[in-house]
């Protein structure tokens, strides 16, 4: 957290900054398997599990940020005048009850992988765990 210090509250911003930042060292660290952390279908489950419990958080804050819209309706005006106000937010809210109906089926399917990857475990060989190579 640069430029916070324990005493600094943690925004909404702040917090969602650093899940993209989170979500980006992910991608860097599963891109490529054998590496440590990253060889195991144990290792493959735990970040699935990980997955699935962040989409259901997900459909939570989408919910939560359509109804902070929804309590601001009256309160906001287009900053470029083309748009009428209402129309832009009833847009956005209907884009996020999208959003979190394709979060549903994003959960949905990751707890269906983890009950595939459950039942896996690495083949018994000499020369360690099998890799995948990158693709």
């Amino acid at each position: 957290m640069d430029g916070m210090d324990d005493t600094t509250p943690r925004t909404a911003t702040t917090i969602a900054n650093e899940v993209t930042s989170a979500v980006d060292a992910l991608v860097r660290a599963t891109r490529t398997s054998g590496v440590d952390g990253w060889q195991t279908p144990g290792d493959a489950y735990n970040v699935i599990t990980s997955l699935a419990v962040s989409g259901h958080t997900l459909i939570q804050t989408l919910e939560q940020v359509s109804r902070l819209l929804y309590d601001l309706n009256g309160q906001l005006e287009s900053v470029d005048g083309t748009l009428q106000t209402e129309h832009q937010l009833i847009g956005a809210r209907g884009a996020l009850r999208r959003a979190r109906t394709r979060a549903e089926g994003m959960e949905a399917a990751l707890r269906e992988a983890l009950i595939y990857t459950s039942g896996l475990r690495a083949a018994a060989s000499d020369e360690g765990p099998t890799v995948t190579p990158p693709q």
